[in-house]
């Protein structure tokens, strides 16, 4: 088991005896004598097995500490506790890029809000709540081949809940680009209909390559 937040990575002592074929009272062991020395810093800390639900006792260690710890195994076996600390690494950076395109996504979409307001008052036509939904809706199909209602739908989401929470990065860069192009065109007076084409060829031309990709990886 390895602990990952956006901003904190920790690797329990179970994945470490995982990583270098090692039995997890034998790196207990080890640790422990670390730590007597004085020379390692940790806890041990309490999980349940899922099998039988026994409470057993492991040790969370930072990279620091975890060196220390396979110290003694050959190079092969401290590059594999290299190569997945990495992993975890781009896991955190992945974790907060995605943060930060919510963030970004966010701030779009007030603007479209914005600028969908204005065109309708300029135009001196009433304002109505599918007048918001349609552009919206019309952005989710283009990037996600759906609407928000049908993507909640799809992955059992409460009715309220924002689906960007949901989209993996690419699919909210997908969608932060959409809204703000968009945003421009209702600026420009462009029609809707002709927006819509517009965006589709953005969407074919800049996102449907990766966003494929994406999916065949996850999928493998």
């Amino acid at each position: 088991m390895n602990l990952v937040t956006s901003s904190a990575i920790a690797m329990s002592s179970r994945e470490i005896a995982e990583l270098v074929g090692a039995t997890h009272d034998n790196v207990m062991k080890t640790v422990r004598g670390l730590i007597g020395k004085g020379v390692v810093f940790g806890n041990e800390t309490p999980y349940k097995n899922k099998q039988n639900r026994q409470t057993y006792m492991e040790f969370i260690l930072d990279f620091r500490n975890t060196m220390v710890v396979v110290s003694g195994y050959s190079a092969e076996l401290r590059a594999k506790i290299i190569d997945r600390w990495q992993e975890l690494e781009k896991v955190v950076a992945e974790n907060a890029s995605t943060v930060e395109s919510r963030k970004i996504a966010r701030l779009e979409s007030s603007q479209l809000t914005d600028a969908i307001k204005r065109d309708r008052q300029t135009a001196g036509k009433e304002l109505r709540p599918h007048n918001f939904s349609n552009e919206f809706d019309m952005i989710n199909r283009i990037a996600l081949g759906m609407t928000a209602k049908a993507f909640r739908a799809h992955h059992e989401l409460d009715k309220a809940e924002p689906i960007r929470d949901h989209l993996s990065n690419l699919e909210i860069k997908c969608v932060e680009h959409l809204q703000r192009l968009n945003t421009s065109l209702i600026e420009i007076n462009m029609p809707y209909e002709s927006r819509k084409e517009q965006l589709n060829k953005v969407y074919l031309l800049r996102h449907k390559r990766g966003l494929i990709a994406e999916v065949l990886r996850i999928e493998q």
